[in-house]
């Protein structure tokens, strides 16, 4: 088929993996084009208006540019956005924006992009769509019978339209407890759905600290590992919060301890795993039934590759299982022992410089 724009490198998204892997392939001197359905940090800039990162600002910076001094140490989502959208003007990438990728398939030794721009070629194709635009949502028996209002918390915006109401979020990790004490401030009643368990673990104080941290724990053996991690993640049974059952190591502790907090005054309350909905409200996996006028379902997220073939499936560190030539993914790996982000720069620093060594590019 003719008419398709070639180039060595395509990259799709331009989230902080995107722009991360694009700032590597830049300094390595290789050709690439960026495709962006909305704008650089979009995704950011939609998340709900309470949301504050849990990582120093160090280990959130994309490489080459560090963020503003007069900012917080833990930036807001809106201060997030506004530096990403910064750091693609600095650097000035190669990006066509506005452009959705409706299917990516192998062709002739590299990849073909059908999209609302028209087709693309490219011998290597990097998906950094991000894992945050496709939510998680869990079969709920009896949905089409609740009297209530059900939104993803991707759709959550603000809080403040629940001051007053009764609010039940499901899912206990760092977004679903953000959320709940979003909702606590607000004003509302909030209650939160706890199936597998809690960790809590201290916000960093130190951002070297942390890398250091991340570091020793990926070279220790696992028994070794886990047992230095139950020594700072803490659980607070006696509050009814329940501790994971799986070990350390598996598991991706909350950070801070504001939930303790709401829960010793008394502002959340804690409830089992969900097990179905009725006209009556919110039935639990102990029996017991309580009636809530919203539900927010914090149940995760899954990576955004729908462009992909159905036959391809990714990991738990979000690679690739299949064999596929000429295909990669950065941005898909939520690690537990250390933060995303700064966990993100290092896959997308490996990632140009294998590309750079696989096109038999000279770097310095």
């Amino acid at each position: 088929m003719s008419g398709a724009r070639h180039f060595p490198i395509l990259i799709v998204g331009a989230g902080p993996s995107g722009l991360a892997t694009a700032y590597y392939l830049q300094r390595l001197r290789l050709d690439f084009l960026m495709l962006e359905q909305e704008g650089p940090g979009a995704s950011w800039a939609h998340y709900y208006d309470d949301l504050r990162l849990h990582t120093r600002k160090p280990n959130v910076a994309l490489p080459g540019l560090p963020l503003a001094a007069e900012l917080p140490d833990f930036v807001t989502g809106k201060q997030y956005a506004a530096y990403l959208r910064s750091y693609a003007e600095q650097f000035d990438f190669p990006m066509r924006v506005g452009v959705r990728v409706a299917r990516a398939r192998p062709a002739n030794g590299g990849w073909r992009l059908e999209t609302t721009a028209g087709e693309f070629t490219a011998e290597h194709l990097i998906v950094a769509s991000g894992i945050f635009g496709n939510p998680k949502r869990p079969p709920l028996t009896g949905r089409e019978t609740f009297r209530g209002q059900i939104l993803d918390a991707a759709a959550f915006k603000s809080a403040a339209p629940f001051h007053g109401r009764s609010v039940l979020v499901v899912g206990a990790g760092n977004t679903g407890v953000g959320v709940a004490l979003s909702l606590v401030q607000a004003g509302a009643q909030v209650g939160l759905a706890v199936r597998d368990g809690v960790q809590l673990a201290p916000l960093p104080r130190n951002a070297t600290a942390t890398r250091w941290k991340a570091k020793v724990l990926k070279w220790l053996p696992d028994a070794l590992a886990n047992a230095l991690l139950k020594g700072v993640r803490r659980s607070f049974g006696n509050l009814g919060l329940p501790a994971p059952t799986k070990p350390p190591l598996s598991v991706t502790p909350v950070l801070g301890f504001d939930l303790v907090t709401a829960l010793r005054e008394g502002r959340v309350q804690v409830h089992p795993g969900l097990e179905r909905l009725s006209p009556d409200g919110v039935h639990f996996e102990d029996g017991s039934l309580q009636n809530y006028s919203a539900l927010i379902l914090a149940t995760g997220y899954a990576p955004v590759v729908d462009f992909l073939p159905e036959s391809l499936s990714l990991s738990q560190t979000g690679r690739v299982e299949n064999p596929t030539p000429g295909l990669h993914t950065v941005g898909f790996h939520y690690p537990t022992t250390s933060p995303f982000l700064l966990n993100m720069r290092t896959e997308a620093k490996q990632l140009a410089e294998g590309l750079a060594k696989n096109l038999r590019v000279n770097f310095k």
